[in-house]
């Protein structure tokens, strides 16, 4: 008598999801899964059946394979392409896999000592991601080189390697292959380039010194610093307190809708009431009903000392958020520079930016910016730092609303 048991399950094409909150139970004898193309997490890693061998779960929502799950001792083959992965996956729960696919995933600059905890892995697919050619991408560079030339340490081959492997990131490399990209090691290497640098620095300086004493360079030197302590002064002082006349709030708060719940839960708790003791000025508590939304726009950013802008993806495709900034950026003529404050919510990349933010772009790479910490205990550091960026001497006038 022939007994008949489930080896091969393919559950692709649905929109199964998995919160964890239940216990998975598999037939024992499944070896093979087709869960691709449906909505499933990194919480699947926890409902896997113990005997699994290959296992799909290209087009799903992954976007870190954990690393405290129970180990499926003969997984082989892992196909994780086109999901959210910005990294490679630590293969501790892995130790037998031998063949693994990220391909189109969001892996900028892979860390390659990932894979030293896959002993056993030959076959690696990390094609069409889009990749960030700067330092930190050199070892992988080498581990695709090696791949190519079938003498890696670790005998891994790359899939696709060098043809889908292509540079997102400079704008000057884009679109190359990271075969044809060179990026010098004296360029990454801290030592190195400070060896370089501070040599020939340390024989200029010791020329100039004695340049000094000949040619009467101290009387100089003396002359300017003068200019610059007056051009200083010239910048701290050019906000006149006939300026602020009529200036109400201390900051008018820009963002997109998408980033509103953090704005209302972290941003103004923090900086209005007892809390900041600031008047904030945003548009669901101050926009004028009737009026029109670029008229309540130039209403808010004259009526605020400050133009704060909560920087993230979203942002920059926000038609609104742009008119915002581009009142914003004009008003620092009698502002001054300090005007406005950039708060970067989530890493924002130049290439991501549009052209026509050519205004926020400046700004970025001329101003420091603050950057919303993901550990919780730097968020005291982060409220102080930015409550005393927009500290002000307001005009004693009661605040009358933007009616008027």
């Amino acid at each position: 008598r022939v007994q008949l048991a489930l080896q091969h399950l393919d559950l692709s094409l649905n929109s199964l999801t998995y919160d964890s909150l239940v216990e998975c139970v598999w037939p024992p004898d499944i070896t093979h899964m087709n869960l691709s193309s449906n909505g499933l997490t990194e919480s699947v890693f926890k409902c896997l059946p113990n005997g699994i061998k290959i296992l799909d779960l290209q087009n799903n929502q992954v976007s870190v394979v954990p690393e405290s799950i129970l180990k499926p001792d003969h997984l082989l083959a892992l196909d994780l392409s086109a999901n959210r992965l910005r990294d490679l996956p630590v293969c501790d729960g892995f130790p037998t896999l031998y063949l693994l696919l990220l391909k189109a995933n969001s892996l900028h600059a892979p860390t390659v000592s990932n894979l030293k905890s896959c002993p056993r892995l030959k076959i690696l697919d990390v094609s069409l991601n889009p990749f960030t050619c700067t330092c930190a991408l050199r070892s992988f560079l080498s581990l695709g080189i090696n791949s190519e030339q079938k003498n890696g340490r670790r005998g891994i081959e790359l899939v696709s390697w060098p043809w889908a492997y292509n540079c997102s990131y400079p704008e000057a490399f884009r679109n190359s292959t990271l075969k044809d990209i060179w990026i010098p090691e004296i360029s990454c290497n801290v030592g190195l380039l400070a060896a370089t640098i501070l040599g020939p620095a340390v024989i200029v300086i010791i020329a100039a010194v004695t340049l000094c004493h000949r040619l009467d360079g101290p009387w100089y030197m003396g002359m300017i610093w003068q200019w610059t302590r007056a051009k200083h002064r010239a910048r701290t002082q050019q906000v006149r307190p006939e300026d602020l006349v009529g200036v109400e709030f201390h900051a008018f708060v820009s963002y997109s809708q998408h980033d509103a719940e953090w704005v209302q839960n972290s941003l103004l708790p923090n900086l209005e009431g007892p809390a900041g003791g600031l008047r904030i000025c945003h548009h669901e508590k101050n926009f004028v009903p009737g009026k029109t939304i670029i008229e309540n726009i130039i209403r808010c950013v004259e009526k605020s000392r400050h133009s704060v802008f909560v920087l993230s993806a979203h942002f920059v495709k926000s038609e609104w958020c742009h008119y915002e900034l581009y009142f914003a950026s004009h008003n620092r003529v009698s502002r001054g520079s300090d005007s406005v404050v950039l708060v970067l919510l989530e890493p924002l990349p130049q290439y991501l930016i549009p052209s026509k933010y050519y205004q926020l772009k400046a700004m970025m790479d001329r101003h420091t910016y603050l950057e919303w910490p993901q550990d919780r205990a730097k968020h005291r550091l982060f409220w102080a730092n930015l409550r005393a960026a927009l500290q002000a001497d307001l005009p004693n006038a009661a605040v009358r609303g933007l009616e008027e």
